[in-house]
């Protein structure tokens, strides 16, 4: 919620969800959590990885740039 009112646009706005986990597997996941909690609209885009070890957080960020940059 603080990341959302700093970035100081409405939650429609928001077209994807990057997550990643290296624990805990469930369905439904994280990111579907996530984003009730955050009250975010079902047409948001969520991409969800889980057990890719610490890599991944360097990974998903680049694909979180490249989303926010070309969206």
């Amino acid at each position: 919620e603080k990341a959302i009112k700093e970035w100081g646009r409405p939650k429609s706005e928001i077209t994807h969800l990057v997550f990643c986990s290296i624990s805990g597997i469930d369905m439904p996941g994280a990111d579907y959590r996530l984003a009730t909690l955050l009250g975010l609209p079902l047409s948001v885009n969520r991409l969800m990885l889980y057990s890719q070890a610490c890599h991944m957080g360097a990974a998903m960020l680049r694909i979180a740039k490249d989303l926010a940059e070309n969206n």
